[in-house]
């Protein structure tokens, strides 16, 4: 009987084990899809300001960066700036490179993505 007891014993924690593991593991990707989809937000809402705008962009992002308001979407820890990278040839489309943050928890994302707007 007391071996009968032993067995289960260890056959529980054993399954505490891996059940802890992989919670955890799946707590881990949660957060980086939720990262991923922030990342996606940021990127859509600065690319359709820069569309909105094409016409004064050369003169609002010549100097320095631009840091839209992002409070309306909902992401607490999360920032976007947008720069202009190049103006192509023909003067018809103009470079711009959008910087996003975002964090959760112990876990950020920082990506640097470029653009091409044409007009």
């Amino acid at each position: 009987m007391l071996y009968l007891v032993l067995v289960a014993i260890s056959l529980i924690a054993s399954a505490l084990l891996i059940l802890g593991y992989f919670s955890s593991n799946m707590a881990y990707h949660s957060k980086w899809m939720y990262l991923t989809a922030c990342d996606r937000n940021l990127k859509a809402s600065a690319l359709a300001w820069a569309e909105c705008n094409v016409d004064g962009l050369k003169e609002k992002l010549s100097a320095e960066s631009f840091n839209p308001d992002t409070s309306a979407l909902g992401i607490p820890a999360g920032s976007v700036s947008i720069s202009l990278s190049e103006i192509a040839t023909g003067n018809t489309a103009t470079g711009i490179t959008i910087d996003t943050r975002c964090s959760k928890g112990k876990i950020s994302l920082k990506k640097k993505t470029g653009f091409f707007i044409t007009y």
